[in-house]
């Protein structure tokens, strides 16, 4: 998948809206494409990106003897904007940009999200667009209102700042039937700023802008039978914030009969509780190898770790990416190792390892383990959140 975004790079200036299609590309993970857990939304936006890859249009050279007409094309979660010039009555795209919105730009109103896209434009096209009128189609009357007032709003002084170094003509579209009533021609590879345009794209709409938990793309947990031979492994952190001191434990049990075939805990100075987790995790995940365990599956209750390891979420600090760099090196040398996230009920044994060695500041080892208790007869899949 990165490979084939990474194709078009260079040729998203030619595919129209291509921020707002690829968007839900970004966030598959290899272990998503393993198991086969890829949205609907991505099939589809994979299948019109290799049919707009095969055929991308003819665009314009810029004329700094045109006018330049901008569409703006706003979705909660990227915005896009096509740059025009006007042939015999009829606006030919010259280059398109956008980008995904990041931090707190999604909950903006559209008006603000206009302004995004528009900037976007003067930006990627600042060397076309410089010292030229630009004739912008809005949605949203305010945008127009914002530039024209004498006595803006405060909250508004802001975008009327930045948007001033340019010469802007606001042009209102005018919708029927949620269609624009076009004051002017486009080419028939353009698609016309309106609300059925934009409620067409909400079919490419990623789970991060659907406010979906990211637990809902986890895989089926297993189920284990009373007679099934497997090898669980379970592990936890735990940390005082004001000592910064932290622990981890482990258990590694053996099916059926749940017995312990280890058990282990340490602590651990400059502690985080992610970091704890991440602790708990590697130290498992080497006595795995140590003890040459198989298809070892591992649960733990910090989403933020498995999801990590899974790749289905990014790590940004550089102290939990070089943990995370041993996780993924220890579980390549294992064999078939499996992550999955459980609630905290669940993980009961492990977390009580990690505070007695926060409690003792001692750290232990041992094949038995009088403290730790199997998980209840319910099964793992129903204490799953």
């Amino acid at each position: 998948m990165q490979s084939f975004l990474g194709s078009l790079n260079f040729y998203s200036r030619f595919i129209e809206n291509y921020s707002i299609l690829a968007s839900c590309l970004y966030e598959i993970s290899d272990e998503e494409l393993r198991l086969g857990l890829v949205s609907p939304a991505a099939v589809r936006a994979f299948a019109d990106l290799k049919a707009a890859y095969s055929s991308t249009p003819l665009l314009r050279h810029a004329d700094p003897e045109r006018e330049f007409h901008v569409l703006l094309y706003t979705t909660t979660w990227a915005i896009s904007a096509t740059v025009c010039q006007d042939y015999d009555g009829v606006l030919h795209p010259v280059r398109f940009c956008g980008r995904t919105l990041k931090g707190g730009e999604p909950r903006y109103e559209e008006w603000a999200k206009e302004a995004l896209a528009l900037l976007r434009a003067a930006k990627v096209c600042y060397y076309e667009l410089r010292n030229m009128q630009l004739v912008v189609y809005s949605r949203h009357g305010l945008l127009k209102w914002i530039l024209a007032d004498k006595h803006g709003k405060a909250d508004h002084l802001p975008w009327a700042a930045i948007l001033s170094p340019w010469t802007i003509r606001v042009e209102q579209v005018v919708e029927l039937d949620e269609r624009w009533a076009l004051p002017i021609r486009l080419m028939d590879i353009l698609h016309p700023p309106d609300a059925s345009t934009l409620a067409d794209m909400d079919v490419y709409k990623p789970n991060k802008a659907k406010d979906v938990q990211v637990s809902q793309r986890q895989a089926a947990l297993p189920q284990f039978g009373p007679d099934e031979r497997a090898t669980v492994v379970s592990f936890d952190g735990a940390i005082k914030a004001k000592e910064k001191v932290g622990s981890y434990g482990f258990v590694i049990w053996q099916l059926p009969g749940w017995s312990v075939l280890w058990a282990e805990n340490g602590v651990f100075a400059d502690a985080t509780v992610n970091l704890a987790e991440y602790n708990g995790l590697i130290a498992a995940l080497e006595r795995v190898l140590s003890l040459s365990v198989v298809n070892p599956v591992i649960f733990g209750d910090s989403r933020l770790v498995i999801h990590q390891v899974l790749g289905w979420m990014q790590s940004k600090q550089p102290h939990l990416q070089h943990c995370l760099d041993r996780v993924r090196t220890l579980r390549d040398q294992a064999t078939g190792v499996e992550f999955h996230h459980v609630k905290r009920e669940w993980n009961g044994a492990a977390d009580l390892l990690a505070g007695l060695a926060l409690q003792d500041r001692a750290a232990g080892a041992a094949a038995t383990c009088h403290h730790c208790r199997a998980p209840d007869d319910h099964g793992i899949s129903s204490e799953v959140d």
